[in-house]
């Protein structure tokens, strides 16, 4: 699915809830700020999930609780600074993770 480049600043608890077979979420070039639990509920079969330069400077610990299969992730471009102990826990396949 992509989003990217179009101004969201906020992403609603459970907005992806009825795509449970979606597999590649681009959230490119946006202005979302905060990462938090229950923003990719429902996307159970997720592998990729692109979210650089946007505006993020908080991840909550729980944020990547429901993206269970994640393969891949992109924060690179955002402004955090610093990531809570075991926020990657629930991304048992992560293979790709790119900050920088």
């Amino acid at each position: 699915l992509e989003l990217s480049t179009n101004g969201i600043f906020s992403i609603e608890d459970g907005a992806f809830r009825e795509l449970a077979s979606l597999r590649e979420l681009n959230l490119v070039s946006n202005e979302i700020t905060f990462l938090t639990s229950g923003k990719f509920r429902g996307l159970i079969q997720l592998e990729s999930l692109d979210l650089s330069d946007n505006e993020i400077a908080t991840v909550s610990d729980l944020a990547f609780e429901e993206v269970v299969s994640l393969k891949r992730l992109e924060l690179s471009g955002n402004r955090i600074s610093d990531l809570p102990q075991g926020v990657f826990s629930f991304a048992k396949y992560l293979e790709v993770l790119y900050l920088g």
